[in-house]
């Protein structure tokens, strides 16, 4: 867990060099939304907000999508997209 307001201090006062991020409070929702950090704009800062892919239930979808989409071309032979 990181307290990203006194993370933006220690940065901004020089106590940290840098940070790279990967995990906020508040995610984008889909394509588009505005990624809203108040880490953003600072120098040495890297910041990677994710779409909630890694959930376990994000997972289970994409497994099982996968599975279909497999499954149709073992029937069809033609792959549904590249």
């Amino acid at each position: 867990m990181v307290d990203h307001a006194a993370l933006r201090r220690a940065i901004e006062t020089g106590h940290i060099a840098g940070a790279a991020i990967d995990v906020f409070p508040a995610e984008p929702k889909g394509r588009g939304e505005e990624f809203v950090s108040e880490l953003r704009g600072l120098p040495n800062v890297i910041l990677t907000p994710h779409i909630g892919g890694s959930t376990e239930e994000a997972q289970q979808d994409i497994g099982e999508f996968v599975a279909g989409k497999l499954a149709d071309y073992i029937v069809s032979g033609t792959p549904p997209s590249a």
